[in-house]
């Protein structure tokens, strides 16, 4: 259980700055092995933000779930008698009571909610996948795409998305976005706005071409149908429970993908991409993206990956955008790279961004 504790820890402490509720849950169950038990359910893979996903969502399902006398800590009365107060724990998550939270520690609420819920959530912890639909790293992909379009020679393009989910990054070019200075780019209808903060003193060539964009394919080992109720629940689920506004984004989303769902394949990217690559008609430029998915590969399936690429590049261009983790550094990180004639041709490092694709920070000048 150390590791997995150790996991928590980490997530707390590099992953939360932007969800106090979150950085306290992980801090508290880092310390409650009975806790960190229930977590340990199921396979590999992001098991913090799987777990809190799990509770998040049994809260969504129904809110008077948590409501339970069971699942509220004691608090001593005056009197020295004890008794449940009057507030449960979806009271501390804006994303379940659409109010702000009350005061005070939510951990025991949690911790009691958990226990109380054991079984549903092992079965979530079993049963779920982390397939989290970050509608905000569409300003990286814009930026990415600002940097692009001149290369692109506004020739159109078939987006594929790994590792997709509900494939709503594929509508990066449906979302409006503002990089702080109070104008908007993209879309400018859209009834999902995107907000990044630009860190440092160089700013992404933005584009405000319109993008031609005539497929929009995505693979997942388990892809999410936003047309269904519950999948769609799930996604909300995944959301941290005290960011409202990221909620609201998501929703705006998934309306923008029920007007035009996306084609998702079902299976393992490394099987399924050549197939996908292959139906991409003449002419069209493939444009391969995905976003905190390699961390979940290991080294030797990233190296086949890159090697498909290369092979798949042999009578067209194929680029490639990376959004990853995978440095070491503090940062995850923005690449675009162009394969072609069955080698990688080249690859820049294009920015650091926030995970969660709250601010960006470009670090190389703007092509002239």
């Amino acid at each position: 259980m150390s590791e997995l504790a150790q996991r928590f820890r980490r997530f707390a402490q590099r992953e939360c700055d932007a969800s106090p509720l979150y950085r306290r849950l992980a801090e508290g169950v880092a310390d409650a092995p009975d806790l960190l038990a229930i977590a340990a359910t199921g396979g590999v893979g992001p098991k913090p933000n799987l777990f809190l996903a799990a509770v998040h969502y049994l809260l969504l399902q129904d809110h008077e779930a948590d409501c339970h006398a069971d699942d509220r800590p004691p608090q001593r009365a005056e009197s020295g008698n004890e008794k449940p107060i009057g507030i449960s724990l979806s009271d501390f998550y804006p994303t379940v009571s659409h109010a702000d939270p009350p005061p005070g520690d939510p951990y025991p609420f949690f911790h009691a909610f958990c226990l109380r819920h054991e079984k549903a959530l092992r079965h979530l912890m079993t049963e779920r996948l982390v397939q989290t639909n970050e509608v905000n790293r569409s300003a990286v992909l814009f930026a990415a795409y600002g940097w692009l379009a001149p290369r692109l020679e506004q020739r159109p393009l078939a987006l594929i998305e790994l590792g997709t989910s509900a494939g709503l990054l594929l509508f990066w070019d449906k979302y409006r976005y503002d990089y702080g200075d109070g104008s908007w780019h993209g879309a400018l209808a859209s009834p999902v706005a995107i907000r990044c903060l630009l860190r440092g003193a160089v700013r992404p060539p933005l584009s405000d071409a319109q993008v031609n964009v005539v497929s929009r394919t995505g693979i997942d080992l388990s892809p999410v149908d936003p047309r269904d109720a519950d999948e769609a629940m799930w996604l909300q689920a995944l959301v941290w429970g005290d960011q409202r506004e990221r909620a609201e984004r998501l929703r705006g989303a998934l309306s923008v993908a029920l007007q035009e769902p996306p084609k998702l394949v079902t299976g393992d990217a490394l099987q399924e991409l050549p197939a996908v690559l292959g139906a991409v008609p003449a002419g069209v430029v493939p444009l391969v993206f995905h976003s905190h998915t390699l961390n979940q590969l290991t080294p030797d399936a990233r190296a086949e990956f890159h090697g498909l690429l290369s092979s798949q590049s042999r009578e067209r261009d194929i680029w490639h955008i990376s959004m990853e983790w995978l440095s070491g550094g503090e940062w995850p990180e923005l690449e675009v790279s162009r394969y072609s004639q069955g080698t990688l041709r080249e690859r820049h490092t294009l920015a650091r961004y926030g995970a969660h694709g709250d601010w960006l920070e470009w670090t190389i000048p703007a092509a002239r």
